[in-house]
């Protein structure tokens, strides 16, 4: 029988079918918390890309533990636990859950399309971009291609009542599904654009400086300071990390370009490595901040 450790690792990884096998969270009305469970809504995701023939594979599924104190990631229930075994899947309420769906339809070697999936006490959240097979990079190539019930992405404004909807987001999902095609390409011209261009010392250092200000300027507490953004793109950990990891690819490389440089930022933003509500809206900043640099130029 499975078993799950939270307190061994706090990021556990689970099969689809284990995430259906553990604890339903409800509303006293028997309503599920946050208006689906997380296996319905990543199963309901699959059927509205199979339905266009792009072949959708759930590649993992991850469930993280947090600290918060009124609803944690993970909640263990001992009755359930003395009924099917210490650690059993059916015991433990998963409020944190991150997964990756693959679709499979047009994958090359290095990069297939991938839907991320963010399921966690703030809301939900979706997206989908090529997946970088060999550094694991999901790529976020713009605000068309994120998603969520709840105010994330967009900085100060407000969201629509029927944008705080399950039925907004699978729409938004049937809509990328529609429209693959010609997204793609457009994913695919920037992709080539970012490769197009050298990358240097220069520049490493304007965008580290940029990412510095930007988080500075998210988390003061100086009004006159304060930026409207929804997220910044690196932490100060995540940017010491990517500093480190992209001057050795420069060691590495005579010919970096933007594309590197964005996969060595990307690389810190998984949802095994850092806080899964952060994920994509870090990754949507990320991008961002890198086309507006890219556009100065």
């Amino acid at each position: 029988m499975r078993t799950l450790d939270f307190k061994e690792n706090k990021v556990q990884v689970l099969t689809l079918d284990e995430l259906e096998q553990s604890y339903h969270e409800n509303h006293v009305d028997g309503t599920p918390v946050n208006g689906i469970y997380h296996y319905v809504l990543i199963n309901k995701l699959l059927e509205i890309f199979a339905t266009h023939g792009l072949q959708p594979e759930v590649q993992e599924v991850f469930a993280a533990n947090n600290r918060d104190s009124q609803r944690p990631g993970v909640t263990v229930l001992p009755a359930v636990e003395e009924r099917d075994g210490r650690g059993a899947v059916s015991a433990h309420l998963l409020r944190r859950v991150y997964a990756n769906i693959a679709l499979r339809a047009d994958e090359s070697d290095d990069v297939v399309t991938n839907v991320g999936v963010a399921y966690h006490q703030r809301g939900i959240q979706i997206a989908i971009g090529p997946m970088v097979k060999v550094c694991h990079n999901q790529c976020i190539m713009g605000r068309p291609d994120v998603a969520a019930n709840y105010n994330c992405f967009n900085g100060d404004t407000r969201l629509a009542a029927e944008q705080r909807t399950i039925a907004h987001l699978t729409a938004t999902a049937e809509q990328w599904a529609q429209n693959y095609e010609a997204q793609n390409m457009e994913r695919t011209r920037l992709c080539s654009a970012m490769a197009s261009r050298m990358f240097g010392p220069a520049e490493l250092y304007t965008l580290l400086g940029i990412f510095t200000e930007q988080r500075v300027r998210h988390d003061t507490s100086h009004r006159n300071l304060r930026s409207p953004m929804a997220a910044y793109p690196l932490n100060s950990a995540q940017i010491n990390d990517v500093c480190e990891a992209t001057l050795l690819k420069m060691l590495g490389e005579r010919d970096m370009t933007w594309w590197d440089a964005y996969q060595c930022a990307n690389s810190v933003l998984k949802p095994d490595r850092m806080d899964i509500p952060s994920v994509l809206p870090q990754q949507l900043a990320l991008i961002d901040t890198l086309k507006t640099c890219m556009n100065a130029e």
